[in-house]
C-alpha cells in the first residue's frame, strides 16, 4: 500500500492536469443555477478583478513552465507576489471563485460545494507541488518557503470561506 503522501501527491498531479476543465465545469454549473441580480454582480466584480490581477501578476513571475498540464517546477520563485505567499496564483484563483460565487449567487448548497471542492483541489495540488519543490528548496531558503506555503494555503482557505459568506449575504438582496 502506498503511503499517504504519495497518494496525495498523485491526486494533486491528476487534479493539476485537469484544473482548467474542472474550473470551467464549476463556473457553468454555477451559471446554470444562478440567481442573477445586478447588485450581486456589482459586489462580485471587484473580487473577480482582484483575483485576475493577482493571477496575471503571479503568472508573470513563474514563467511558461507553470502553465502546462504537468507540475514542472524548475526553481523556487521568491520575488513579486511570491515574496508574501507561496501560492499567489491559488489565492488569485480563490478570489476569482469568490467573485463568481458572489456575482452569480447560485444556491447556498452549490456555493458551499464549489468552495469545499476548490479548497480540496488546490490543497492537493499544493501538496504535489511541495513534494516537487522539496528537491529545489533546501536549507534556510527551504524552511522559509515551507512557512510561506502553509500561510498561502490558509490564505486561500480563508478567501474561499469569506467568499461563501459574502455570497450568502449578497443572495439576500
Amino acid at each position: 500500500m502506498a503511503d499517504r503522501g504519495t497518494w496525495i501527491a498523485v491526486a494533486g498531479r491528476r487534479l493539476y492536469r485537469w484544473r482548467e476543465l474542472l474550473g470551467v465545469l464549476g463556473y457553468l454549473v454555477a451559471l446554470a443555477l444562478s440567481d442573477f441580480s445586478f447588485v450581486a454582480l456589482l459586489f462580485g466584480l471587484p473580487l473577480i478583478a482582484l483575483g485576475l490581477g493577482l493571477r496575471f501578476w503571479a503568472a508573470g513571475y513563474i514563467g511558461q513552465h507553470g502553465r502546462g498540464r504537468e507540475i514542472e517546477l524548475v526553481e523556487l520563485v521568491q520575488t513579486g507576489p511570491y515574496r508574501w505567499t507561496a501560492h499567489p496564483l491559488y489565492l488569485g484563483n480563490g478570489l476569482l471563485v469568490a467573485g463568481v460565487l458572489v456575482a452569480l449567487a447560485p444556491p447556498w448548497w452549490l456555493r458551499l460545494l464549489i468552495g469545499v471542492l476548490f479548497v480540496v483541489e488546490y490543497w492537493l495540488i499544493a501538496q504535489a507541488e511541495s513534494q516537487e519543490l522539496a528537491t529545489v528548496g533546501s536549507g534556510q531558503q527551504g524552511k522559509e518557503w515551507q512557512l510561506r506555503r502553509a500561510l498561502g494555503e490558509w490564505q486561500t482557505v480563508a478567501t474561499v470561506v469569506v467568499a461563501i459568506f459574502l455570497a450568502a449575504l449578497v443572495a439576500r438582496f
